[in-house]
């Protein structure tokens, strides 16, 4: 029975692992890596990994999940020279991303019911779920938005001539 334990909460933080480095690549796709100040920036991506590991397996509150969720992509945003609207934007967007792959896997696949815990093999596909299409928009932003130097000018440039 122990083993089993262990190997779920094995399962947990490999997929957490996953996860932030699906983070990682969507942050690489918002913000040029260039502009980030921190030479080691990998640092900061365990410990958030390992903070909102520790919170979810300690708490099991997926409101406290949320919002050390949040704080940790916002965190992860802080190293790049951007402006804070910017990192808040980004911060949005991933953790939407993280949210509808979620809701898909979770609540379709597995017929979650609130206050139930989620089960290390839904959280490990929805970890892959986050991270496949990191593979999709790299390929398109290098096709079609060669002259851009970051996904979100493109996006500032259309917002722009809206208004």
């Amino acid at each position: 029975m122990k083993f089993v334990m262990i190997a779920e909460l094995l399962l947990i933080l490999f997929s957490n692992g996953i996860r932030f480095y699906a983070v990682k690549r969507y942050i690489d796709f918002f913000a040029a890596r260039e502009k980030c100040l921190w030479k080691y920036n990998w640092i900061l991506y365990t410990f958030a990994c390992i903070g909102t590991y520790i919170v979810s397996i300690i708490f099991e509150s997926p409101n406290l999940n949320i919002i050390s969720n949040v704080i940790a992509l916002f965190l992860l945003a802080c190293p790049y020279k951007i402006k804070l609207s910017k990192k808040f934007l980004m911060t949005f967007i991933i953790y939407s991303i993280n949210l509808l792959a979620d809701i898909i896997v979770v609540q379709l696949l597995a017929g979650y019911v609130p206050g139930q815990r989620v089960g290390s093999a839904y959280q490990f596909i929805t970890s892959l779920a986050i991270l496949i299409p990191t593979a999709f928009f790299f390929r398109i932003y290098k096709e079609k938005n060669a002259g851009f130097s970051t996904t979100y000018e493109c996006i500032h440039i259309g917002y722009d001539s809206l208004g």
